[in-house]
């Protein structure tokens, strides 16, 4: 599995900080919700 560019990155980072959920996020951007989970946790992101 090749690494997630950064934009994609930002771009879940201003979405989840925009009260979108880690489910949503990953539907929208083509990405595992767990994957953006993991980046709440790791980069201390606030959001629902």
């Amino acid at each position: 599995m090749s690494p997630v560019p950064q934009d994609i990155r930002r771009q879940a980072k201003s979405l989840v900080e925009a009260g979108k959920t880690s489910a949503e996020v990953g539907v929208l951007l083509d990405i595992k919700p767990g994957t953006v989970r993991e980046w709440k946790r790791r980069y201390i992101w606030d959001g629902p």
